[in-house]
């Protein structure tokens, strides 16, 4: 069962007796959720809790505060994700100006008696008849613009009324129509929906505050303010962070609510999922007003109207949510053999940062592999030569290219990049890589990592210098030690030596390449197994790319992502 803060909404384990978000105690007969959770729905609680604790912890070993200066863990040396401080609504009360008392079961405000769940500011409360209302509690002034505001949209639908409101020094109260109880959480309803109920919700919300906006005023909903009405319809428990003549930073309210509709989202097109996550490309990160967020959602929908493509074969290449560049490139290619058999190619390669050139050199490199092996499958040869041996000449090709484009074009920067390769053939997988980017095979079984990194802390161990990855610490253990390109060999256009290796496929399943920026967030290959079990069993290859890229970006993003998949059926 998963639990849920009664005052944050970050989602906790059933065992938790206080949130680690905000250190509230759980009361799991109160915020037990009753129904059992989508595999989706799990999938993004682990992102909310990911966003709602101290992203210093790391994710391949678990160890805490793990950041030691450098962005690698201080333990194992996993790549870590940049900490992400916690959204901070604007308007709401400072620390000063924040109530020395939270509202608790038993507590007398005026003629009112608070009745729980207890949390910061606001709770259920009775009047001396019974009758139940939503009681606030805040600082004076910031609660006064709260009440002004509903004041003037006093009627409008979806927003409460204003019964009363009173001071109980040094703090104000007010009381407030309670919603009704066939009222739900929004964020019930809409983790186990569609990326299309998610936009609905998301316009309905944006209808709220474009009313509020139309009297003069902004606020910041949380989580736990936004509910569902009977005929679908959004509303309002409460105008939490109500601002005088501000507009609306749409994107911002966004990011702060992403949590509620993260678990559709991640199914749906990846420009939904930007929408919802704090983008730190500032060049991406524009298109803030209502009217700008309603047009991006306009172009959602339009993506999801389109009948997805139902080849057993995609590929997806995102720039992720921190850099302005993207150094990753993809290529596929399909056709049939010269022997009447199909042939899938998919190429995956990760441009090194440390040069600015690094981007041609991916796009160099995926081309000319994926030319070089689509010539092969299509040529006699490939009745007397190994598969093996034509993905080796290939990625030699590949270097060679990148290699000839510096020698036409040099550059003080000498351009390097990562590759790896798959093709299937008669049910036969022959995968070929230098340095760290990957293939899974995925399949009932769970998931195999079939290549392993060109890395220090890898070569240390095949050296017998150490005897696990867990012996090395630091940033340096995951240097690469094997590129292609001119930043491997230097200007002179020496050979590289691939890993190749191939193996039969038996059974369903889906093959993977990706970046780093995809399995950075997946450290066990059976992490990956339980992303892929949001998506239903008829796996299609575009769903299962865009959902990969999705959880990358929900993760954080810090980093171009790439991948590339062939949903495999015998």
């Amino acid at each position: 069962m998963v639990q849920f803060c009664p005052t944050c909404d970050a989602p906790c384990g059933d065992d938790d007796q206080f949130c680690e978000a905000d250190g509230t105690r759980l009361s799991p007969g109160e915020i037990t959720q009753e129904e059992s959770p989508s595999d989706v729905a799990l999938l993004s609680a682990s992102l909310r809790v990911s966003a709602a604790i101290d992203t210093g912890a790391c994710a391949a070993c678990g160890a805490a505060h793990a950041d030691d200066g450098d962005g690698y863990c201080k333990g194992c040396g996993h790549r870590l994700g940049a900490r992400i401080e916690p959204f901070s609504s604007v308007g709401e009360a400072s620390v000063d100006e924040a109530p020395a008392t939270s509202l608790r079961p038993g507590l007398s405000v005026g003629d009112y008696t608070v009745l729980g769940p207890a949390a910061r500011d606001d709770a259920r409360a009775l009047t001396a008849d019974g009758r139940e209302v939503l009681m606030l509690l805040g600082s004076p002034s910031t609660l006064a613009v709260e009440i002004e505001a509903l004041q003037r949209l006093h009627g409008a639908r979806g927003f409460p009324e204003l019964l009363e409101r009173g001071e109980k020094p040094p703090l104000a109260w007010a009381a407030l129509t309670a919603p009704p109880a066939s009222l739900r959480k929004l964020s019930d309803v809409v983790q186990n929906g569609t990326p299309a109920e998610a936009v609905a919700a998301i316009e309905g919300l944006l209808d709220l505050v474009e009313a509020a906006e139309s009297v003069g005023y902004s606020f910041y909903p949380a989580p736990r303010d936004l509910l569902v009405q009977a005929d679908g319809k959004v509303a309002v428990s409460r105008m939490r962070g109500a601002q005088r003549a501000r507009r609306m930073d749409a994107r911002r309210l966004l990011e702060s609510l992403g949590d509620v509709f993260l678990a559709p989202a991640i199914l749906g097109p990846t420009r939904l999922v930007r929408l919802l996550v704090a983008n730190r490309n500032a060049e991406d990160a524009i298109d803030r007003s209502i009217a700008d967020v309603r047009r991006l959602l306009d172009a959602v929908k339009a993506e999801l109207d389109e009948p997805m493509s139902t080849d057993e074969t995609a590929d997806l290449c995102d720039p992720g949510l921190w850099r302005p560049y993207n150094q990753d490139a993809t290529a596929l290619a399909r056709g049939v053999s010269v022997e009447g058999e199909p042939f899938t190619i998919m190429v995956v390669c990760d441009g090194v940062s440390s040069s600015p050139h690094s981007e041609l050199a991916s796009r160099t490199a995926a081309s000319a592999a994926r030319d070089a092996l689509d010539h092969f499958w299509r040529s006699p040869d490939v009745i007397h030569e190994a598969s093996t041996a034509a993905v080796s000449t290939a990625i030699r090709a590949a270097h060679l290219a990148i290699c000839a484009a510096h020698v036409a074009a040099p550059v003080t920067d000498l351009p390097g990049t990562t590759i790896v390769v798959g093709v299937v053939y008669k049910k036969r997988l022959t995968v070929g890589w230098v340095g760290d980017s990957r293939l899974y095979w995925l399949s009932s079984r769970g998931a195999e990592l079939l290549t392993h990194d060109h890395s220090w802390v890898n070569d240390a161990i095949a050296r017998g210098e150490v005897k696990d990855a867990s012996e090395v610490q630091g940033a340096l253990a995951h240097t690469i030690t094997r590129c292609l390109g001119p930043l491997e060999v230097g200007d002179v256009p020496a050979e590289v030596e691939p890993d190749v290796k191939s193996r039969e496929l038996t059974g369903r399943g889906v093959v993977l390449l990706c970046s780093d920026g995809l399995w950075n967030y997946t450290p066990g290959p059976d992490d990956l197994t339980r992303v892929l079990r949001a998506l239903p069993d008829d796996r299609n290859a575009v769903a299962v790319a865009r959902l990969f890229v999705n959880y990358a970006l929900a993760r954080g993003g810090h980093d171009n992502v790439s991948v590339a998949i062939h949903a495999f059926a015998p």
